[in-house]
């Protein structure tokens, strides 16, 4: 099942696909920003710390 603008932890992820353990992100123009980028990975190596894969697309 995919779930789209689903909470994990604290954290509101784009999209969530359970059986595969995978967030899928779709990054707009903040999120190139310096300290936007550094929230970003943060974020990023907590949720993965639950052994969730993180992949990141741009919107463009």
């Amino acid at each position: 099942m995919v779930y789209r603008q689903g909470p994990i932890n604290n954290f509101i992820v784009d999209f969530y696909l359970s059986i595969h353990k995978l967030i899928i992100e779709v990054d707009g123009d903040t999120h190139y920003e310096d300290n936007a980028i550094e929230y970003d990975q943060q974020r990023t190596d907590i949720l993965q710390s639950y052994e969730l894969k993180v992949i990141r697309f741009t919107n463009h």
